[in-house]
């Protein structure tokens, strides 16, 4: 017979027993993470703040693959919605930012890209009126809480995990 004790660690269900949503994709069919174009060397290098350096270790977890492609699916899904991360999360990802967490940045991070997709980047910036640097952060900081507060549930050609 089972007793209240017995259901409470067998229930079927583990959202009950996680009250932090787990938000996780399956990024191997992402465009980005299919091509097969060769890392030339086109690098981007931006400065961070620490708590920006976990948001990017987060979005590497959510997203499920390397720090690089992390950053070369959030610059490709930016360029893809530019108007809409502008909105919403420009004031962190700006160079003189004097919001809580994202001040303070002394620590360097560089990535090589492809230069197609450099090139895409860039006209995504300039089309901001925006630098390059700010890009970048503006594209990791966007898709992080995007997909951290739910409010981005789809990515090209990614599936979403559910919890169970």
């Amino acid at each position: 017979m089972n007793t209240p004790k017995d259901r409470k660690f067998n229930t079927g269900k583990s959202q009950d027993y996680f009250p932090f949503p787990r938000r996780r994709f399956k990024t191997e069919n992402h465009p980005i993470i299919q091509s097969k174009e060769k890392l030339a060397s086109s690098t981007t290098k931006t400065k961070f703040s620490i708590q920006e350096l976990q948001m990017l270790e987060g979005l590497t977890n959510s997203l499920q693959c390397d720090e690089r492609e992390a950053v070369r699916i959030a610059l490709y899904e930016t360029s893809k919605s530019s108007s809409e991360a502008y909105k919403s999360a420009f004031e962190y990802a700006m160079a003189g930012a004097t919001g809580k967490a994202h001040q303070g940045r002394f620590s360097y991070k560089q990535w090589k890209l492809p230069k197609t997709e450099k090139d895409q980047a860039e006209s995504t910036a300039k089309e901001l009126g925006i630098s390059n640097q700010e890009l970048v952060r503006l594209a990791i900081i966007w898709l992080q809480i995007g997909i951290r507060d739910g409010d981005i549930k789809r990515l090209t050609k990614s599936k979403h995990i559910p919890i169970d």
